[in-house]
């Protein structure tokens, strides 16, 4: 069974509320302290060095799809990794601690972000691009958030002037916005910070990378220009 799924299944179980993960923990430790090695010193450490080995090698091949590299396995070596007939749990061994490695760092950017709670929910292509922009920012990609926040910022301003009779909604993102402003969508404050929007936006694709705490920024002043012009849902008594 592959890693992701072990851990998956095991989540479950500790999900019961007779289950203390602290007392297991202190069992697992016990069992490793009383029984004995079935392999010596020697043994042991060959078994580490190859796993070592293999998980480099699994990152190797990793690398080849996801970024550039100049990187190349000796073919005999790829030819072993993918003909053994366990490369997908080798591979899904390594996304899985990956995936681990990053979810501290994912909750406590997911708590920086503010709900957005709207009146109106706006049309897919707007919610989709929100819905990836907070993903690539919560899971450590300040600058696709950045550049996904743009694509929200003129699709849900496209989405809005469309919507008015008499109102050409095409044009550049500079232009969207002035229109927006000189028909009342957008007051002068949220106009501004939609201009800042959009200029990070453009800046991360054509200059520099966006830094964490820019995208934050970028990502708070989003949610103010979203919440004004789909609105706020009105509180239940």
């Amino acid at each position: 069974m592959a890693l992701s799924r072990k851990l998956l299944a095991l989540l479950e179980v500790l999900d019961y509320p007779e289950i203390r993960i602290d007392y297991l923990m202190e069992h697992f430790q016990g069992m490793a302290k009383d029984d004995p090695p079935r392999s010596s010193e020697e043994e042991r450490v060959q078994d580490e060095a190859c796993r070592k080995l293999i998980r480099a090698l699994t990152s190797c091949i990793v690398r080849e799809r996801m970024e550039p590299t100049r990187e190349m396995m000796a073919p005999p070596l790829k030819e072993y990794l993918q003909d053994s007939g366990d490369i997908g749990e080798r591979l899904d061994a390594h996304f899985t601690v990956l995936e681990l490695v990053r979810v501290s760092g994912a909750v406590r950017r997911w708590n920086e972000l503010k709900p957005l709670q709207l009146a109106l929910l706006p049309q897919d292509e707007v919610a989709n691009y929100v819905r990836q922009a907070s993903e690539c920012y919560v899971y450590g990609m300040p600058t696709a958030s950045t550049i996904l926040c743009r694509a929200v910022l003129e699709a849900s301003l496209e989405e809005k002037l469309g919507s008015l009779g008499g109102i050409k909604a095409g044009g550049s993102l500079f232009d969207l916005i002035e229109i927006a402003k000189k028909e009342g969508i957008l007051s002068s404050l949220l106009g501004h910070k939609a201009h800042k929007i959009r200029k990070a936006g453009r800046d991360a694709v054509h200059k520099t990378p966006c830094a964490e705490t820019e995208a934050l920024d970028v990502i708070r002043d989003l949610t103010e220009v979203l919440t004004h012009l789909y609105g706020t849902p009105s509180r239940k008594a």
